[in-house]
């Protein structure tokens, strides 16, 4: 398999470490591995001077996030969320900095991105809690749809550019699928400057939908689109320009290694969303099965697809601002409302490392 590649030239290593000492003139690197790699990686990378793309989610525990910003003191690191560079996004915000919605009040997230047996099927750390002692935390909000986690805390603070700090979160975290991770959440929380939100999603859905995002101000709201290949927003017009939001983000890291263009995520900017991360197991006290009767499943060889009875209308009462506990859904539990730093990283650690396989009670389909 990598003959090919040598043979045009490419060097290729059995250990990153080698390529870091061996290739004198690199620059920059991307890392796209899997999340128990990350932090390991980027110091490895930091400490010998070079700029880091570091794919989202950058690490699971606020802990592990505060080492790496003391590490990166040149903020030589982009992080590789996709929500807050898209063109029509950026726009967006500087819509509601300007006060196209007056006082910003709410922001609501939906979205159900299916994931049959293959998506787990495909690493040894998908759909897990830990892997090799190291946290995964694998699951709709915290890799897949982290985009729009992380994208609220962006657009709830309308003064700057900069992102909003949480204040408090209260999450529920299920799994219809039998994994060790959860594969359906919703969030609700607030921000410091009294912006609140709702998140619902999933991956135990027949069909796929696109990311919903609904912003709720004192002079009216908006709807913002995420489809598969573009972004409509009602705060921009449709001349807004909608261009691939990978090359997006890969232009304006390579113009930061180049000309020191300030990174469209650093790793500061991902604080709130590691406070959400960090209190989501705490909140909901873990991760709950959604009892068998309540899950559909599909199968077409080799693959199955699990699917929440109604799950559709319930996304869309969270865009209308309720949870799956407020809306009484027969299988949600009530969480416990968490504030930044109450639940250490340390017990976060030793809660996702203890994680138990599911019960019985669930839908008895393989993963």
């Amino acid at each position: 398999m990598l003959a090919p590649l040598r043979d045009q030239g490419v060097s290729c290593y059995n250990d990153y470490r080698d390529m870091l000492d061996l290739e004198s003139g690199l620059e920059a690197i991307i890392i796209c591995t899997p999340i128990p790699l990350h932090k390991r990686m980027a110091i490895d990378a930091l400490q010998r001077g070079l700029f880091v793309y570091l794919e989202k989610p950058p690490v699971i525990l606020s802990s592990d996030l505060q080492d790496l910003i003391a590490l990166d003191a040149h903020q030589r690191t982009a992080v590789g969320f996709i929500g807050v560079s898209h063109p029509v996004m950026r726009a967006s915000k500087e819509r509601l900095m300007q006060g196209a919605l007056g006082e910003l009040l709410s922001i609501r997230v939906t979205a159900s991105w299916p994931r049959p047996s293959w998506y787990y099927q495909r690493s040894n750390w998908a759909g897990k809690l830990s892997m090799n002692s190291e946290p995964v935390f694998d699951g709709p909000a915290t890799n897949a749809l982290s985009h729009y986690v992380h994208l609220p805390s962006f657009l709830a603070n309308t003064g700057t550019i900069a992102h909003a700090d949480l204040r408090w979160l209260e999450a529920e975290l299920y799994r219809a699928r039998p994994i060790e991770a959860y594969d359906t959440c919703c969030l609700r929380g607030e921000f410091q400057n009294d912006v609140e939100f709702c998140i619902g999603l999933t991956h135990a859905c027949r069909h796929r939908t696109n990311v919903e995002i609904r912003l709720i101000g004192t002079r009216g709201s908006a709807a913002i689109t995420v489809d598969r290949t573009t972004v409509h927003s009602t705060l921009v017009g449709p001349d807004t320009e909608n261009p691939v939001v990978l090359d997006v983000n890969l232009r304006n890291f390579a113009r930061g290694v180049r000309s020191g263009e300030r990174f469209f995520t650093t790793m500061e900017d991902c604080i709130p969303f590691l406070d959400i991360v960090g209190a989501m197991w705490p909140s909901s006290g873990g991760i709950h099965n959604i009892p068998a009767p309540h899950v559909t499943t599909w199968t077409e060889e080799p693959n199955t697809i699990f699917h929440i009875a109604d799950i559709e209308s319930a996304l869309g009462r969270v865009l209308d601002g309720a949870t799956f506990t407020e809306q009484g859904l027969p299988w949600s539990i009530r969480p416990r409302r968490i504030v930044p730093g109450q639940y250490p990283s340390a017990d976060l650690r030793m809660a996702l490392r203890a994680h138990s396989t599911p019960s019985a009670e669930m839908a008895q389909v393989p993963a």
